[in-house]
Parts: C-alpha cells; sequence; structure tokens
C-alpha cells in the first residue's frame, strides 16, 4: 500500500516476559494500493481488505489497547477528513 498522508495516534511500550522492551508507533493512515496483491513471502496474508475502522473486530481482537487505538484512529479520520 501507498500511503498518502498519515497522522500518529500514538506508541506503545511492549515488555516481554525477560524484561526486554519494544516501543510500537501506531497512526492512521489514507492508503491506496500500489498495485495488485500477488502473494506475503511468509505466505500468512492470503488478500488485502479494506475495512471501515468500526468493523475491525470482525477481523482480529486487539483488547482493550486496540479498542482505544481504533477509536483514536477514528477520531483523527474525522478530524483531518481522512475518507477513502
Amino acid at each position: 500500500m501507498k500511503v498518502l498522508v498519515s497522522y500518529p495516534i500514538g506508541y506503545q511500550i511492549v515488555t516481554d516476559n525477560l524484561g526486554n522492551s519494544i516501543y510500537q508507533l501506531r497512526s492512521v493512515a489514507k492508503v491506496e494500493p500500489i498495485g495488485k496483491f500477488e502473494k506475503d513471502p511468509d505466505n500468512d496474508i492470503k488478500k488485502i481488505k479494506l475495512i471501515e475502522p468500526s468493523e475491525y473486530n470482525k477481523y482480529f481482537d486487539w483488547g482493550e489497547i486496540g479498542e482505544r487505538i481504533i477509536q483514536r484512529a477514528i477520531e483523527l479520520k474525522q478530524q483531518y477528513n481522512i475518507y477513502c
């Protein structure tokens, strides 16, 4: 996907059982396909499907943190008029 415009939502610090931490930046973005989807090198992804943010939980579950990330993404989408 080609990112046309993006805005940061925030970041999350994830710490594993050994105490190692990584930072994950979350963003909301307007995107467009670069070309036809061919395949995922790891073979995990079978196709690309654009979905409405409010319907994300039909496809995956990020729990309480994910709910807040999506809620903030929807707020920023409306604030910056990021429409497809």
